[in-house]
C-alpha cells in the first residue's frame, strides 16, 4: 500500500519539484540520463524529440495558436488577460470598453467637408423658388 501512495504522489508531481526526488528510491529517467555505454543512441533520440515541433509547449507554439479556428477562444481570452494585467500593473481600476470601430476624423478633413457643406448651403439659398 505504501508503494501505491508513493507512486501516485510521484505521478502528480512535476519533474521540476524536488519533493518527487526526495520520495523516490530510484531517480526518474529525466533526472538521470542513460549513459552512452548503456544506450549509445539515447542522446540522438532525445534531440530528435526535443527538436520536433510537437514537443513545443502549446502556449509557445505560434503555428498551433495562430492557424487554428479551434484556438480562437483561447486567443481572445489571452487578449483580455494581457490587457487586464497591464491595467492592474499601472494601477488602473476602472475603464470603459467600447466594442466596434471608433474613428476620429482628421481636423483638416472635417474643415474641408464643412466648407463644402457651407458652399452647398449658399447655392441652395440662392436658387429662386418657382
Amino acid at each position: 500500500m505504501e508503494w501505491l501512495q508513493e507512486k501516485s504522489t510521484d505521478e502528480q508531481s512535476s519533474p521540476q519539484y524536488s519533493t518527487a526526488k526526495k520520495n523516490r528510491l530510484e531517480p526518474l529517467p529525466w533526472q538521470k540520463p542513460k549513459s552512452p555505454e548503456d544506450d549509445p543512441e539515447a542522446w540522438q533520440r532525445l534531440q530528435a524529440i526535443i527538436s520536433n515541433p510537437g514537443y513545443l509547449q502549446p502556449d509557445e507554439d505560434i503555428n498551433f495558436l495562430g492557424n487554428s479556428d479551434s484556438t480562437r477562444g483561447v486567443r481572445l481570452q489571452l487578449d483580455y488577460l494581457k490587457a487586464e494585467s497591464l491595467l492592474k500593473q499601472h494601477g488602473i481600476k476602472h475603464t470603459i470598453v467600447s466594442f466596434g470601430s471608433t474613428r476620429i476624423r482628421e481636423p483638416g478633413a472635417i474643415r474641408r467637408d464643412l466648407a463644402e457643406m457651407k458652399d452647398l448651403l449658399k447655392k441652395i439659398r440662392k436658387i429662386p423658388k418657382s
